[in-house]
């Protein structure tokens, strides 16, 4: 399968997933987003702390630590290239001057799972 999904960190603590989805109001194939927001108990990934070795972002955890607990977002496109449009449009944009908060986009390792499939879309 062909990977459309975009992988992005750096966002403000007070980041709320229609902010996320909002971004890409202008981005050509996008499909769907989600946020992942951390709580106290979990880590950024949602797994109660120290269970997993690595990330869904297939990113491998600092000598085994849980990551600092931060806003993922996850972004699916209806092609790869796309995503590949998307991730360089977000990568190193500054989105809250004050905060500092900066974003890091990649592509993730698989794809997001939508609820609905392509059909009927667009």
């Amino acid at each position: 399968e062909e990977i459309s999904t975009i992988f992005v960190v750096g966002f403000p603590d007070d980041m709320q997933e229609r902010e996320f989805q909002n971004m890409f109001t202008f981005s050509s194939g996008f499909e769907a987003a989600i946020l992942k927001i951390p709580n106290k108990d979990y880590t950024a990934y949602g797994s109660p702390s120290g269970t997993t070795s690595t990330a869904p972002s297939g990113l491998p955890l600092r000598g085994g630590q849980p990551p600092r607990k931060e806003i993922i977002g996850f972004a699916k496109f209806r092609t790869r290239q796309e995503a590949l449009e998307a991730r360089d449009l977000l990568q190193g944009r500054c989105i809250d001057i004050e905060k500092g908060a900066i974003l890091k986009a990649k592509m993730a390792k698989k794809n997001l799972h939508t609820k609905r499939g392509v059909q009927g879309m667009g």
